[in-house]
């Protein structure tokens, strides 16, 4: 049996990054160990208050599934697992889902990684720690997996999807200018024949169209004027 098949061998769990074969973190029996797990499932119920009544609730579905791992790892027996930590937290840094999948292969889904704690105790003369125990708490990651390299080509689609609708709502914007100034010069071009000014509507009068009376008031007023 060969060192990687033996190192494979001993992994207990690893988190390893959609897309990419470089990104992972492997819990080992040779690197960091976890002696203690704890998984939480959670479901989501919702409560409604009611007058003179025992509040009302409602089953809403299942919630998000956490996973608390506590482990050990001494540094006399490898030196370079003091650093452990500090990928791992490279990693969590990045903010991205990770795949966790346990050591028999199962496939435990995409989970984040919520918080990293250490405790360093039995320090040799340089400062480095002899014993670090560690807590690291996952969270189930409810979202759409994204960042992945097959969708390079969808964001270039949606690229250019944004693009085209930008140009179709600008030409839109200027059909509609245009309509709009044309509209305006007919309506000035009306009033100015009609009363040689633009934008000046014709004076009204008794009939609504002339300010000149008509001759037969005039003709009663001055026989009225006369008698």
């Amino acid at each position: 049996m060969t060192s990687a098949n033996i190192e494979q061998s001993l992994v207990m769990m690893t988190l390893s990054r959609p897309g990419s074969k470089a990104e992972y973190f492997h819990f080992s029996i040779s690197t960091a160990a976890y002696d203690d797990l704890t998984i939480t499932d959670s479901y989501r119920w919702a409560t409604q208050d009611r007058i003179s009544y025992l509040p009302a609730t409602q089953y809403l579905g299942p919630g998000l599934t956490t996973i608390a791992l506590k482990g050990i790892i001494y540094t006399q027996l490898n030196k370079n697992s003091y650093f452990l930590l500090d990928k791992l937290r490279n990693l969590a840094g990045k903010g991205e889902p990770f795949l966790l999948s346990a050591g028999t292969g199962k496939i435990q889904g995409l989970y984040l990684i919520e918080s990293i704690t250490d405790q360093q105790n039995f320090f040799f003369s340089d400062g480095l720690p002899r014993k670090i125990s560690f807590t690291i708490n996952l969270k189930q990651f409810g979202g759409v997996v994204c960042r992945q390299p097959i969708t390079v080509k969808s964001q270039r689609q949606a690229t250019s999807n944004y693009q085209s609708d930008n140009k179709r709502t600008n030409s839109n914007y200027k059909s509609g200018e245009s309509n709009r100034k044309n509209t305006l010069s007919k309506q000035g071009n009306k009033e100015k024949s009609s009363t040689g000014r633009v934008g000046e509507k014709p004076p009204i009068g008794l009939h609504g169209s002339s300010s000149k009376k008509p001759a037969l008031s005039r003709n009663l007023f001055t026989k009225k004027t006369r008698g």
